[in-house]
């Protein structure tokens, strides 16, 4: 059986800057965008403070609640280095890993010895030791049901530095599509669909639509 994964690193830029800084876990961090123009990046503890994807800096930072969040310029030839080892670690691991973002890859599961979800977290934790970067993966026998697994395993843990959080692998066959009626907004998550903002009821249906072994669930 074909089996899918997605790994997704967890507020890259932001676990980028903190894999070369350790203080920085568990605390509000920021990524700007070029000539610190915008937020592009935050991690889980900012974004309770409130900071938005594209607030901008020169309006936001003055705020009383804001004067223990760290900002940091973007600085992409950084994220790109740690992109291309977080992939070289993948790679080595896996029969055949696919760049999809600078902090995406997709993972060709199919056929690895042993328990898979066993599998998928030593993957995970293979990247965490060697990089540093805290991630989160979804399985499942198509690529959108990988997508899928991501958007649960994302949803599932609150604390943003819990790298060994074991929700933070997730995976989605046959049997258990109906158990996985979490609320999921694909907008964020896959670009093909950025027009669309789907709930799970409704993204069963595609799911269910790109396996064959599944009739599709109605809307």
């Amino acid at each position: 059986m074909q089996v899918y994964g997605l790994i997704d690193g967890n507020s890259f830029y932001c676990s980028c800057e903190a894999a070369f800084d350790p203080k920085l876990r568990g605390m509000p961090v920021v990524v700007l965008s070029n000539n610190d123009g915008c937020a592009i990046a935050r991690s889980a503890v900012a974004k309770a403070l409130g900071i938005k994807m594209g607030d901008p800096w020169h309006l936001i930072r003055s705020k009383r609640e804001m004067q223990g969040v760290h900002w940091y310029s973007s600085n992409f030839a950084l994220y790109g280095d740690v992109s291309r080892r977080v992939f070289q670690v993948l790679a080595e691991r896996v029969p055949r890993a696919e760049p999809y973002s600078i902090d995406e890859t997709f993972l060709d599961l199919s056929g690895l010895p042993g328990n898979l979800h066993d599998r998928c977290r030593q993957l995970r934790s293979d990247v965490l030791r060697i990089t540093k970067i805290p991630t989160c993966l979804g399985y499942g026998p198509t690529k959108v049901v990988a997508l899928y697994g991501v958007a649960l395993s994302t949803l599932s843990d609150e604390h943003p530095w819990a790298f060994a959080h074991e929700s933070r692998t997730h995976g989605l066959d046959q049997t258990n599509w109906d158990g996985a009626a979490s609320p999921v907004t694909f907008r964020d998550k896959w670009r093909s669909y950025s027009s669309a903002s789907w709930r799970a009821s409704t993204t069963q249906g595609a799911i269910a639509g790109a396996c064959p072994t599944r009739p599709a669930s109605r809307p």
